[in-house]
């Protein structure tokens, strides 16, 4: 009783779910994605601990066990750029695996993409962009990392996976499959995590 958790807000009026096609085609066009196609974005630094390698290998798995052609879309820059390229060329996935270097403005990447994704592997808390995706309506899939299991309700706005490539491949798969409501993600966004719900705990 002498702790109180108060978790993360943000500005539900700032992220919010796309209210026209244009915001889903424009990026879609830039980076040679079909508009038919399922995207999953990470938006991170490409750093090792975000396990963008177990990402693009979980990929793969998709593919190649679940049959479905998603792409990866890489929000971010960092040190482990080159070694994420390479191995995408590796396992034939370089027309799936698209890297859009550091961006100033990353709703439109939301807004384009079907699902938002963490991969990582230590440091995360409670990620402020996974709840930026969800405020803009996409349904997360996170590793089971820092405070995940209290942002994300299996089948209700999305799923919590384990550090095995074949656990996130499958998560993914289910994601991409379950007909979420962006809507509904963002008012269950809204109620959990304003910055309006945030600041009213603080005081």
């Amino acid at each position: 009783s002498r702790f109180k958790t108060i978790h993360n807000g943000i500005d539900l009026r700032y992220w919010h779910p796309s209210t026209n096609d244009n915001d889903r085609l424009a990026i879609r066009k830039t980076y040679a994605i079909p508009a038919e196609a399922n995207v999953i974005v990470m938006t991170a630094a490409l750093r090792i601990e975000k396990n963008h390698i177990g990402a693009v290998k979980a990929l793969r798995l998709l593919h190649t066990v679940y049959n479905q052609k998603a792409y990866l879309l890489m929000v971010g820059d960092g040190v482990m750029k080159e070694e994420i390229v390479k191995l995408a060329q590796e396992l034939n996935l370089q027309d799936y695996v698209k890297i859009t270097g550091m961006q100033k403005e990353v709703r439109p990447f939301y807004w384009t993409s079907d699902l938002f994704t963490l991969t990582s592997t230590s440091v995360e808390t409670f990620s402020i962009a996974a709840l930026e995706a969800m405020g803009c309506g996409l349904p997360s899939v996170l590793t089971n990392i820092g405070g995940a299991t209290e942002m994300v309700r299996d089948g209700l706005n999305g799923y919590i996976c384990n550090l095995e490539e074949q656990d996130m491949a499958q998560k993914w798969s289910t994601a991409l499959s379950n007909n979420f409501s962006r809507d509904s993600i963002h008012h269950f966004t809204r109620d959990n995590f304003s910055a309006e719900k945030m600041l009213e705990e603080y005081r």
